[in-house]
């Protein structure tokens, strides 16, 4: 009750026990997508979003800032698995860097990998303790609203605080970590 005044949509694969996707769901809500008359991108954007769903990616925070600014010309640069879609919809007109690296983690290519570089490590406490579920994310000095990157550490939930970005362009990269944005638990 109440999720078509503020879900744009939602979808899931439908997986075998072995992690095999079978099909995918999605619902689309038409009452929000359509509110303004002249929603493409909004529209473009969220069947993008729920179609990465189906291949099986979670949602990313890289640039909440540029989500709750308010300014619209800097949406642009939040990929399209960012859970919230920003009031004034700007989206990429494809996947971004991050978006792609995630695709590329899951479905493997040797070739994707030929001219890409990738950033390993592990997430620990000061007394060595490893942290599960920090946000890693390594931005390009360069180029720092395009080549930006992010993976939650232990993903694989062992204990070990690792974590893997894979398939990067090549660079000279910042690294930080964060916790998970409060209003992004749970979501997906």
């Amino acid at each position: 009750i109440g999720m078509s005044d503020s879900v744009l949509g939602f979808a899931y694969p439908v997986s075998s026990p072995s992690g095999v996707i079978l099909s995918a769901k999605a619902i689309l809500n038409g009452k929000l997508l359509t509110r303004d008359g002249d929603d493409l991108e909004r529209i473009y954007a969220s069947i993008l979003h729920e179609i990465g769903h189906f291949t099986g990616l979670d949602h990313t925070q890289l640039y909440p800032e540029f989500a709750f600014d308010e300014d619209p010309d800097n949406d642009r640069f939040i990929p399209v698995m960012f859970p919230l879609a920003p009031r004034e919809v700007k989206n990429p007109q494809g996947l971004s860097a991050d978006d792609k690296m995630t695709i590329a983690s899951l479905y493997q290519s040797d070739d994707f990998y030929d001219d890409l570089g990738g950033i390993f490590g592990t997430v620990t406490r000061p007394d060595g303790t490893a942290v599960q579920g920090a946000n890693v994310v390594a931005v390009n000095v360069e180029q720092p609203y395009t080549l930006a990157y992010s993976v939650v550490s232990d993903l694989s939930q062992s204990q070990t605080g690792e974590f893997q970005l894979s398939g990067i362009q090549p660079g000279n990269y910042v690294l930080y970590i964060e916790p998970i944005h409060p209003e992004f638990h749970g979501l997906s």
